[in-house]
């Protein structure tokens, strides 16, 4: 065993974990340049209530809502104050992401104190979206746009019993509470948006105008006691809106036009432009998701992760076949890099995973290099590596006590696995057809090496495996340096023939020329030691 070939194996696993580690919030640093925009010109006059001149700044959130996000948010409001704005007009379209990371845009929204922040719906925000407009100061929509749906998901996929229910909502329905309080929202509507066994009517009184959202206890004491002549009991439910508005079976989910006659909404406009010009607002800004935030959701992506995946298992196994070119271990290294990194910076990896992931390469090492064969240690590496690697997929849930650990949605949990076992599937199939056809493909023909050292085969010589050869006690030569995978060229039974084959080493690294001797064959395993 070479000392030297461990070291360089853990270096790769160190340097790996350091790229992932140095500053995750490289990737969140300005990667949308400031863009100006003018408003545009809307016909008519401006109501003369509406404060004019104001500086207002765009700020769009268009997909998954993750820590990343929080990150890229939390800059725009230091540029949006550095450009001297005092309107924020959050443009959201998202059907919602990690429960952790809308907590965290929704508290820091709510210390927002010198800035005045307004939601502007596209087209949906549901989920976690819903829980961001809620923070702001108002909430106005896009026509046929869409809002709320933000019950919390359980492991089962669905919302979890009375108990285990009460545990994960707590912390979100206590955040839509105090948005409620905070911004003028009635609290009974806005837990209707997290929670199912909820009953909210809406009534109105139509002397005074006054609109109330109630459940059906106080709806009908109100509604029976109606009086023509006395204008302050005068209720019903409010025309043009379904009553319920929301039963026990159904989380909350409003449309434009009817968030708007209820109240939640301020306003219905086509555009932030549209938006601005009907307020008097001095558009000077609009930050848009940049290439950057869109490589970061490619990354995040389950197809580019499964390929990442697969990439890695490959080059795992191109470490051993392919010795001395250093493409499998860049090509592992900048996997691996992704695989954890991408997640740290989006908050769906969590330390537990990346501990699982290290270990297992750690014991994947040590099976390689100190171990002969592959056995037990090999075999729960590799399962640790694919366990962690799945389970960052996941977002993860608010547990009181317990930050970022909680569970999963089984959904998530379907995609993860389907996505690793086709990332596995695809490595073997790749595994097979690099060992079948990498000898005869141009340049990477030259990356196996064919010939014994210092000798030239004669004419007719084969390179290809015959069948049960070479056989325990066979000797021969290492023509490449196993670490411990290598070539080898053994006799093929006419002393003035030879052919190579793909050894393993039982003692690890074996220098190139040295004299080998076979002591174990399997099917096409052959385990080799220095002679």
């Amino acid at each position: 065993m070479n000392l030297k070939w461990f070291l360089k194996f853990a270096w790769i696993a160190l340097a790996a974990a350091s790229l992932v580690l140095i500053n995750t919030r490289t990737l969140a640093r300005d990667v949308s340049p400031l863009t100006t925009t003018s408003p545009a010109t809307v016909p008519g006059t401006l109501p003369a209530t509406v404060p004019t001149g104001k500086k207002a700044v765009v700020i769009e959130i268009d997909g998954e809502i993750n820590d990343y996000r929080v990150q890229v948010f939390e800059k725009r409001f230091d540029e949006a104050r550095k450009a001297g704005a005092s309107v924020v007009i959050v443009q959201l379209r998202t059907y919602g992401g990690a429960v952790t990371s809308a907590l965290d845009i929704s508290r820091f929204i709510k210390r927002q104190s010198d800035l005045h922040v307004i939601c502007l719906v596209d087209e949906y925000a549901y989920s976690a979206g819903s829980m961001i407009g809620l923070a702001c100061n108002e909430i106005v929509m896009e026509p046929n746009s869409m809002f709320g749906d933000s019950g919390v998901i359980s492991s089962g996929g669905e919302i979890a019993g009375e108990t285990e229910r009460a545990k994960a909502e707590s912390p979100v329905v206590e955040d839509f509470r105090d948005s409620a309080r905070r911004n003028g929202y009635s609290e009974l509507l806005a837990t209707a948006f997290v929670q199912v066994a909820r009953e909210v009517f809406v009534i109105d009184n139509p002397v005074t105008g006054e609109k109330r959202f109630v459940d059906r206890k106080e709806r009908d004491t109100l509604t029976a006691g109606s009086s023509v002549f006395d204008a302050s009991t005068t209720w019903r439910d409010l025309p043009g809106v379904r009553s319920p508005i929301d039963d026990n079976t159904t989380i909350l989910t409003l449309g434009a036009e009817i968030a708007e006659k209820i109240g939640l909404s301020k306003g219905t406009y086509a555009s932030p432009a549209v938006l601005a010009a009907e307020r008097g607002y001095d558009v000077i800004a609009t930050f848009r998701p940049q290439w950057g935030d869109h490589i970061v959701d490619l990354l995040s992506s389950f197809a580019v992760r499964g390929a990442l995946s697969a990439a890695l298992l490959i080059s795992i196994y191109a470490f051993l076949k392919l010795p001395g070119t250093g493409i499998p271990e860049t090509v592992g290294v900048v996997s691996l890099c992704l695989l954890l990194g991408i997640p740290l910076l989006t908050g769906y990896a969590q330390w537990y995973e990346i501990v699982m992931v290290v270990v297992g390469i750690v014991l994947l090492a040590v099976e390689i290099f100190l171990i002969p064969g592959f056995g037990v240690a090999g075999i729960t590496g590799v399962v640790m590596i694919l366990c962690g690697l799945t389970l960052t997929f996941m977002p993860p849930l608010i547990v009181p006590g317990l930050p970022g650990l909680g569970g999963f949605d089984s959904g998530a949990l379907r995609a993860a696995l389907l996505t690793m076992t086709s990332a596995l599937a695809g490595s073997l199939v790749i595994w097979a057809i690099i060992g079948r056809y990498l000898p005869s493909v141009p340049y990477f023909n030259r990356l196996v090496l064919q010939g014994a050292v210092g000798s030239t085969p004669e004419a007719g010589t084969t390179t290809s495996t015959i069948a049960s050869w070479p056989s325990i006690g066979a000797k021969g030569e290492a023509v490449s340096d196993l670490r411990p995978g290598g070539t080898a060229m053994f006799s093929s039974g006419d002393s003035a023939r030879f052919a190579t084959a793909d050894v393993v080493s039982d003692r690890g690294f074996v220098n190139k020329g040295t004299a080998l001797v076979v002591t174990e064959v399997h099917g096409n395993r052959v385990v080799v030691r220095p002679a």
